[in-house]
């Protein structure tokens, strides 16, 4: 599996700092590159395998302040397709999740720095949930589930797709 998540600055994209976008932009897509690169030979060489990399609810939509957070996500979905059109061919599926707001630390940062312009961080864990169907947060264990299913049998034919774990985001967007 290839996690890593940086959120980066809480900002406006005219107030980034360059070298925090390349900072998230290294972290959270190369590594998920080079967890592509350096596992698809040896899954390759045994016949078959399972890559699951870590998106987020971010990489489908734009989220004021996220700028580079969001771009990575997007990023990482296209690197999820590229590789599965090159891999399925090899028995090697591969494949995303994509969770919305979780139970987390870096949850607990957003708050935190989301917070100074919503008012509070009550106001920005409503504003989160809000933006949920099932109105709350998802859990650590949710997001487990989803990649446990990814990886099993029962997701033989998903290839090249995503799982999200959204609590239902997608459900109340375009």
């Amino acid at each position: 599996m290839n996690l890593a998540g940086l959120e980066g600055r809480i900002a406006p994209l005219v107030q980034q700092d360059d070298d925090v976008f390349d900072q998230v932009l290294l972290t959270n897509v190369r590594s998920v590159y080079l967890g592509i690169k350096h596992a698809a030979p040896i899954m390759i060489e045994q016949g078959s395998g399972v890559i699951v990399n870590m998106s987020s609810a971010a990489g489908v939509m734009g989220m004021p302040m996220f700028g580079p957070y969001v771009a990575s996500k997007h990023a990482i979905l296209g690197l999820t397709k590229s590789a599965a059109s090159e891999l399925g061919g090899f028995n090697v599926r591969v494949a995303a999740v994509m969770p919305g707001p979780i139970e987390s630390p870096m949850m607990e940062r957003i708050e935190n720095g989301v917070a100074p312009v919503l008012g509070s961080v009550e106001a920005v864990k409503a504003a989160y949930t809000a933006m949920a169907a099932n109105k709350r947060y998802g859990t650590p264990e949710e997001v487990a589930a989803a990649v446990t299913f990814i990886g099993s049998d029962d997701a033989s034919h998903m290839h090249g797709t995503y799982l999200r774990v959204d609590g239902g985001m997608a459900a109340l967007s375009a």
